[in-house]
This record gives C-alpha cells, sequence and structure tokens, in this order.
C-alpha cells in the first residue's frame, strides 16, 4: 500500500497539481468489494489518502474494459517504445534516469496518437484545473502493535529492538517509516527510535533503555549478602588439627587382668 500511493504523490508532483476525479480499476488496494448499487466497501487507508489531496476516487465498471479509456495503451507504448532503446543499467537510479531522458526527448514532445496535441503542451493548460499541492506530504508509515518483552524489546522484521525498561511487557504502537527509520509509541508519547536493519535476529539496542535494568542489579549485588557455602580457613590457619589415633595393638598390665578374673575389676 505505500508503494502504492507513493506512485499518487509522484505523478501529482511531477503534474504539478491533484486531478478532481481519480479513476481506478477495481484494485484492493481501492476498493475491497465493489457494490452495483453503489455502497462500495472502500480502502480506508485510500479514502483517507484521497481525502488528504482533496480528489474523488471513481471505480471503473466491472468486466466492462470501455470504462477504462486507453490507460492500458500506454503501457503498450512504453513497452514497443522505451524498452527497445533503453541502455543497458544495472539499478534503478539508472533506469530512471533512462526514462526520464526518454520522456523529455521522444514521449511528451511527440504529436499524441488520441488528441493530436504534444502532451508538454496540453499539460501546460491543463495545469489551470489541477487542484493545489499546497498540503503536508501525506504519512506513508507502516503502523503496527507490538507487545515488549520482560527484556524490553520488541520484535519487528525479524529483529530486536530495544525500548525503555519501563515499558517492558506492555502494548505499544510501531510506526516504520519510508526514511527506514522505526519509531514505537505508548499511547502518543515516541519512547524510542531505531534505524530499520537488514537481516534476521539482529538485537538493537540503546544502551539508555537498559541502563536501569543494570543499575538495579548492581544495587542488588551490593545490598544482599552473598550466600556461605562452607568454613573457610582464615590466614591464621595454617594446618587442619587432627586428632590421629594409632591402629596397632594396645599393651595392658597383667595385673588388670588377673583383676577382672577375679571379679575386681
Amino acid at each position: 500500500m505505500p508503494d502504492f500511493l507513493r506512485c499518487h504523490i509522484n505523478a501529482f508532483t511531477y503534474l504539478g497539481g491533484v486531478p478532481e476525479h481519480l479513476l481506478h480499476d477495481n484494485q484492493k488496494t481501492v476498493v475491497h468489494v465493489h457494490d452495483p448499487g453503489g455502497a462500495h466497501h472502500w480502502n480506508t487507508q485510500y479514502l483517507d489518502f484521497a481525502d488528504h489531496y482533496g480528489f474523488w476516487p471513481r471505480l471503473c465498471r466491472p468486466y466492462r474494459a470501455q470504462t477504462k479509456g486507453k490507460v492500458e495503451s500506454g503501457v503498450k507504448y512504453i513497452r514497443g517504445n522505451f524498452w527497445p532503446s533503453c541502455p543497458d543499467v544495472a539499478t534503478l537510479e539508472g533506469l530512471n534516469e533512462a526514462l526520464w531522458s526518454w520522456l523529455g526527448g521522444v514521449a511528451n514532445v511527440r504529436i499524441h496518437g488520441t488528441t493530436y496535441e504534444v502532451p508538454m503542451d496540453r499539460l501546460d493548460w491543463e495545469k489551470e484545473s489541477l487542484g493545489s499541492l499546497q498540503v503536508p506530504p501525506y504519512d506513508l508509515s507502516m503502523v503496527s502493535s507490538r507487545r515488549s518483552s520482560k527484556d524490553s524489546f520488541i520484535s519487528y522484521g525479524g529483529n530486536r529492538y530495544s525500548v525503555p525498561a519501563a515499558y517492558a511487557l506492555s502494548l505499544l504502537t510501531v510506526r516504520e517509516k519510508p526514511e527506514g527509520l522505526l519509531e514505537i509509541y505508548a499511547g502518543l508519547d515516541c519512547i524510542a527510535r531505531h534505524d530499520l536493519v537488514a537481516g534476521r535476529h539482529q538485537n538493537v539496542v540503546d544502551p539508555s533503555h537498559l541502563e536501569p535494568l543494570w543499575q538495579a542489579l548492581k544495587n542488588r549485588s551490593v545490598d544482599e549478602p552473598r550466600p556461605r557455602v562452607g568454613p573457610r580457613l582464615g590466614p591464621e590457619v595454617s594446618e587442619p588439627q587432627v586428632e590421629v589415633m594409632s591402629l596397632g595393638p594396645t599393651l595392658r598390665s597383667l595385673e588388670l587382668y588377673e583383676a577382672f578374673v577375679q571379679g575386681e575389676a
């Protein structure tokens, strides 16, 4: 959806204004259900986008190609004229540069086959009918919800991003911005910002988020006595004190045995 809306913004910027009506085929990014009676189930984000720029969305009649105009002819024209002359490029930026050159030198200065006018000349006087672009850019951020873990992280896109320790085990709102920034909100308050990282299974940590946890662990280790596992020998004890008992025979006087026999012992 953000890419679809970004293409609209790019078109408005190139044209220098916003048309009064936009006619769409019945794609899901615009309408969920096309009701022949007129009670269409619109995509709510697209309606919000239309309201922001001030145009009225309209729908083609299903299974009736005549209501689409000749928009698909432009695709055929690009395939038959631009692609055969396109130089070898290795990046999207290079492709866009080649396309801009072709538009300015070929497509927009020819005599159009339907209007019999030069497209750039036609645009000059049609601009007077376009709506103003003097509005803030539409926010194309992707918004979702995440619950933070007990160690103060949220999971997003296969990676983990830290949040302040006070927001552990909380339901938070995550906003991914087009410029590659991840913002995390508790209600209306932005509590964390991170640069999005590529790949998976990475931990992105702001040290200030976890500082209260480390401090609490340090304080607990100082205040609580360590458990003793057994007696320890001090420096004054040089060797264990052991009573040694002899296991050899014991010598006794014969008078002792004689007294025992006579019952005197």
